[in-house]
């Protein structure tokens, strides 16, 4: 190999290392951060709320229906 192609290697390790230190560094300080949420948790967190939604949704049809049923039996 050249010196250029060396060079180029060199260049492109170095710069692949000080990247990676710098996304760690940044990820470790905003764990930190109070109230910090992984991307994993906001999703658990967003499916258990539209579960729940939904199941407050189904509860309130099943009662219109007892209360439809109750009238249509009188």
């Amino acid at each position: 190999m050249n010196n250029k192609s060396s060079y180029t290697m060199i260049a492109g390790a170095l710069g692949g290392v000080t990247l990676g230190w710098f996304f760690r560094s940044f990820n470790h300080k905003r764990k930190q951060l109070e109230g910090y949420e992984s991307f994993l948790d906001k999703a658990k967190n967003l499916e258990k709320k539209i579960y729940e939604d939904g199941k407050k949704r189904a509860d309130q049809i099943d009662g219109i229906k007892q209360e439809v049923n109750q009238k249509i039996s009188q």
